[in-house]
């Protein structure tokens, strides 16, 4: 810009250039820029905006996001101390379930055969295959002898039941049988 013009558009009106000098050249035009790119630009800066904020949206949300996995986290944490506590808890009441039980076995095991036997026809099934399968054989087969024979059916069934391995083994799909088990 002439130094002419300059100093004249300094008496004119803001925004107003003096007569006969050039319109002080814009960014776009000491950039090299055409309309057309400025257009782009203007309209890239105005699609920015949105742009920014859902970026920061999903930022926020990332944060919520991260926030709830961790209270998660902390959840499960204590979950798993809590089942390792009542793990425990249930270790514990086993083995007191497991002392009574054997002091109720030492109990029948020095009574008369007659009168534990009294005893057994009496118990409930659970109870007393309990007791009769920590006993030993020998005291077990003297109270049995003086048990009720249908009791003492049911007792031998139940101890012969209790013995064998669960039927874990699907049949085949193929129809083929199961070789038997043999007694013996």
């Amino acid at each position: 810009v002439p130094a002419v013009c300059a100093g004249a558009a300094s008496g004119f009106a803001a925004g107003a250039t003096a007569p006969n000098c050039p319109a002080a050249p814009t960014f776009a035009d000491q950039a090299g820029l055409s309309q057309t790119e400025v257009r782009v630009l203007q309209s890239l800066g105005e699609r920015r905006k949105p742009l920014d904020a859902r970026a920061a949206e999903l930022d926020t949300k990332a944060d919520l996001l991260a926030a709830a996995e961790k209270r998660m986290d902390e959840r499960v944490a204590e979950l798993k101390r809590l089942e390792t506590s009542v793990q425990g808890l249930l270790g514990q009441l086993d083995a007191q379930q497991t002392e009574r039980i054997q002091s109720l076995v030492t109990v029948y095991q020095k009574m008369r055969p007659k009168d534990a036997a009294a005893v057994f026809d009496g118990l409930e099934d659970d109870v007393m295959l309990d007791v009769a399968s920590r006993m030993k054989q020998t005291n077990l087969a003297e109270i049995m002898g003086a048990m009720r024979p249908a009791r003492a059916r049911q007792l031998t069934r139940l101890l012969a039941e209790q013995k064998r391995p669960p039927d874990l083994i699907p049949p085949s799909r193929t129809g083929a049988a199961r070789p038997a088990a043999t007694g013996g």
